[in-house]
């Protein structure tokens, strides 16, 4: 029994001498990985300038090897080039020599805080309380106020009180409330199939739903500095999951095949599985905060224009199937768009301000046509058709998008875009028109 032992450590011993092992570049052993700032004052990577980061590993044979990771076209490849002790020792070298930086104490990135705790607060107040409400039904008007007052508070206090030594970025921000809106339809669901007769104490479901999703986004909010891109990504592919798998599934269905919860059963689903297919992508890309946007922007254009076409010919096909042909039409067109969405994002990179603005942009040349369209209708009582006013506004919502990608230069950051308030330029009104003097101050800002 002792022999046998003292070869299975044997055995484990000379399995690890076979594995390489990762070392670090400095003496001291704390720099075990080698970022841009740091490689561009060492000679040795002067002939790898496009590298982000690098990695130093020792071969079974006591060789050395370098890692180095690059970024080509939103994928994180990677090579390795191997280095002689020399080459070490100099890297070694000029690691020490370099000027000593003064330490500064740790801080938490809490710069999305403000966001999340407001998003917190607003969701309490339109989505939690209400929900309660409903699911408790008190008698009394004064209850009713207290409980929905109080758990309005609630939304802002708790969180704050929780979070207070936690890093908060504009990603949880997005992450909890990705979460928690589509926690209540997930728990609306869940509920409503559960029960057949939903009832208002069915409430409770959505309500823990949104608890559930707000906590669980934010405790898988990618982290990185691509952080809130990831979960734009996520987002829209959840999204396309719950509206899509229930469509797919419209394409069969004769009327006496499936029921209501079927469709909404797939969707959740498709939910789900939106979820996971947006994060495993999500690691394998690097997106700026405002990609996924355009994504998403060109996907439900595309989404609108077949089946806006088909509109045309309505009356030709037989009626039975029209259903069919609207939604595999708008399937089509969805994949269509999200394929130029994909283009056009692997060749630009657009900030949070510049997704936001093109998608502004869009509805606001969609209004503007479809109200000169009307104007016209009014002047020349023409009575224009539906599929006229559908197509005028698709086709302004297009040019929309257009103009402002051109007017604000869309599609050239350099990094995070931020959107800040300014809700001390309130008192300032306030007092100017209290007093009458001119005023001109912001009241919120982008910075692209």
């Amino acid at each position: 029994m002792y022999i046998l032992m003292l070869s299975i450590i044997l055995q484990l011993n000379t399995d690890s001498l076979q594995r390489e092992v990762q070392m670090p570049f400095d003496s001291a052993g704390k720099i075990y990985e080698i970022k841009k700032d740091l490689a561009s004052t060492l000679s040795f990577f002067e002939n790898y300038p496009d590298m982000t980061s690098a990695l130093l590993f020792m071969q079974p044979d006591s060789t050395y090897v370098i890692e180095l990771y690059y970024r080509k076209e939103h994928h994180v490849v990677k090579t390795r080039v191997p280095i002689d002790q020399e080459s070490l020792l100099l890297i070694r070298n000029e690691i020490i020599q370099r000027p000593i930086e003064p330490k500064i104490s740790a801080m938490r990135d809490r710069s999305g805080a403000w966001l999340y705790l407001t998003n917190s607060l607003v969701f309490s107040y339109c989505g939690r309380a209400p929900l309660l409400l409903i699911a408790t039904s008190p008698d009394d008007y004064r209850v009713v106020i207290t409980l929905y007052l109080l758990s309005s508070t609630a939304g802002f206090f708790i969180p704050m009180m929780i979070t207070k030594n936690t890093d908060i970025t504009y990603a949880h921000a997005f992450s909890s409330w990705f979460g928690a809106t589509r926690g209540v339809y997930a728990g609306y669901v869940i509920g409503y199939c559960l029960d057949n007769n939903y009832s208002e104490s069915d409430a409770w479901f959505p309500l823990f739903g949104s608890i559930i999703g707000d906590v669980a986004g934010f405790k898988a909010t990618p982290s990185g500095r691509r952080g809130v891109g990831k979960i734009g990504l996520i987002t829209t592919m959840a999204d396309w999951g719950t509206v899509c798998i229930p469509a797919v599934v419209a394409l069969a269905d004769d009327s006496t095949w499936f029921d209501e919860k079927i469709y909404l059963l797939t969707s959740l689903g498709g939910l789900a599985g939106g979820i996971l297919g947006g994060n495993y992508l999500s690691r394998k890309l690097d997106l700026q905060d405002g990609d996924p946007r355009i994504f998403r922007l060109y996907g439900a254009l595309g989404a609108a224009t077949l089946p806006i076409i088909l509109y045309w010919f309505d009356g030709i096909y037989p009626s039975e199937h029209a259903h069919r042909l609207y939604i595999a039409s708008g399937l089509i067109g969805c994949g269509i768009g999200s394929y130029l969405g994909w283009r056009a994002i692997k060749n630009k990179d657009y900030s949070f301000g510049d997704g936001v603005m093109l998608e502004v942009g869009s509805i606001a040349g969609g209004m503007a046509t479809s109200g000169l369209l009307l104007l016209a209708d009014i002047w020349t009582e023409t009575d224009f058709s539906a599929q006229v006013y559908a197509t005028t506004a698709l086709a302004g919502a297009m040019l929309g998008s257009v103009f402002t990608a051109n007017q604000i230069k869309a599609g050239s950051a350099s990094g995070n875009s931020k959107l800040l308030l300014h809700p001390e330029s309130l008192g300032f009104i306030a007092l100017a028109k209290n007093y009458d003097i001119p005023c001109r101050v912001p009241l919120v800002t982008f910075s692209f």
